[in-house]
């Protein structure tokens, strides 16, 4: 019965030698995993959180979108090279310890935000239930939310993406999401703002988002038939749904003040019935999205054990926190974001500047690369230190304990500290190659003995 479950968070290589996707349904999964509670939370913060006025919100949304899809392309290059699931991806720029470190930051990442989505769906399905007398509790909604995701989950990554998600999901999400943009983009004329939002810190709050993604859509490309276009797909697939979703999220908190209606025609007719639709088919798909993102991470961090039971585990207890909950954990989730916003960047340029985009598969799953590499480590830790402290992001009791340097600057300190850190990253490295031959010596070394490519 966990079979399909195994093969989907596995240890061994998939990818370009045995993978079953084609790059049309990597692009419809990311669409999918786009269109739902996550991108639209991220919207209304940079109303509710960063005070953007509705031109702010539609210049922040798309040049997020633009500079967020290098990190979903790349990540999905990555996997689709080596067919490697995450953790293993992160080993060359940060270790093999430091990569299950790292790796642990985006578990909880991923953790967060799946309780976030649930608990939002939860609340839009039990107002959308009340219309029609289902006098059901958030709750109850987030259990049966959370249960079909995981029935979708035992049908494995492949089957669900390759015959739900890429045509029935994403015609659905699609069609729900032109719904969406018409209902906001008819009431979006009367809005008005005085343009003093923080700009600087929505910007970086909506590149940040790109992370959240990061995880599933490396568990999808690692799949991939061929891995050539993986970036140009991914990259793509992402930039234009965050746009939508960003956008939509910031008009949907400057109408209401928050999310807590669907959509703004309100609860009465036929809005309910498209709330719930909402639920069941976006709302379902962002907890099976959730939930492979956490398996396949669970079974990096845990190295005995059988895979399916480590990574239900961790799906299990992601769904009991989200309806334990007594809050939605959004000022969490951000934090976690920020947190893995800059391990994500070093590894990109790891992969790109430092390794020439090329990978060997012992690199990955042969053990020639440190415990540690103290460089990547080192740059990640150091950017989330710098960027917590010049400009935090979280709850309100760790802005307050972390807010001492009191800088009145306005400027993404915190994105400035990832791409300062990535940059001494790549310094470091490419001088350590110079003083040593080992890793030119291995370049052209897989435990395969060829490239890819080749």
């Amino acid at each position: 019965m966990f079979d399909a479950i195994r093969r989907s968070w596995s240890r061994d290589a998939v990818g370009f030698r045995q993978g079953e996707l084609e790059d049309g349904d990597g692009m419809a999964a990311t669409v999918v995993a786009l269109i739902g509670g996550p991108a639209l939370v991220v919207g209304s913060a940079l109303v509710t959180a960063d005070a953007l006025s509705i031109g702010q919100v539609m210049l922040v949304a798309p040049v997020a979108a633009l500079l967020g899809c290098f990190f979903a392309g790349s990540s999905a290059r990555m996997a689709a090279q080596t067919g490697a699931p995450g953790t293993w991806i992160l080993r060359p720029a940060f270790g093999r310890g430091g990569s299950v470190v790292v790796s642990m930051a985006r578990l909880a990442m991923v953790a967060l935000w799946a309780m976030v989505g649930l608990r939002y769906a939860g609340g839009w399905a039990e107002r959308a239930g009340d219309h029609y007398g289902v006098a059901l509790p958030a709750e109850a909604w987030i259990g049966v939310v959370a249960l079909l995701g995981l029935l979708l989950l035992f049908g494995g990554a492949e089957t669900v993406v390759k015959r739900v998600i890429r045509l029935p999901l994403f015609a659905g999400s699609v069609l729900l999401v032109g719904v969406l943009a018409w209902s906001v983009a008819s009431r979006a004329g009367s809005l008005t703002g005085d343009g003093g939002g923080a700009v600087w810190s929505g910007l970086e709050r909506a590149i940040e988002a790109s992370v959240i993604f990061v995880p599933y859509i490396e568990s999808v490309a690692r799949r991939l038939r061929h891995d050539e276009e993986a970036m140009a797909t991914f990259s793509v697939s992402y930039a234009v749904p965050a746009t939508l979703m960003f956008a939509a999220g910031g008009v949907l908190a400057l109408l209401y003040g928050n999310l807590g209606e669907l959509l703004p025609v309100g609860p009465a007719g036929g809005a309910a019935a498209i709330a719930i639709a909402w639920v069941v088919i976006a709302e379902v798909d962002q907890a099976f999205a959730a939930f492979v993102a956490a398996g396949s991470e669970s079974v990096g961090i845990v190295k005995a054990g059988d895979t399916a039971v480590v990574g239900l585990v961790a799906v299990i207890v992601v769904a009991g926190a989200a309806v334990a909950a007594p809050a939605v954990p959004t000022d969490m989730a951000f934090l976690a974001s920020a947190v893995v916003f800059p391990a994500i960047l070093i590894a990109s340029l790891d992969f790109h500047l430092v390794r020439d985009a090329y990978y060997p598969e012992a690199d990955i799953y042969g053990r020639t690369e440190k415990a540690v590499n103290l460089a990547g480590f080192l740059c990640w830790t150091a950017a989330v230190v710098v960027g917590q402290l010049l400009d935090p992001i979280g709850p309100t009791y760790w802005i307050r304990a972390v807010d001492v340097v009191g800088i009145d600057v306005e400027l993404p300190w915190r994105l400035i500290a990832a791409v300062v850190a990535g940059g001494a990253y790549v310094l470091i490295s490419r001088w350590t190659q110079h003083r040593s031959a080992s890793v030119f010596e291995m370049r052209d070394v897989s435990v395969y003995g060829h490239r890819p490519d080749a």
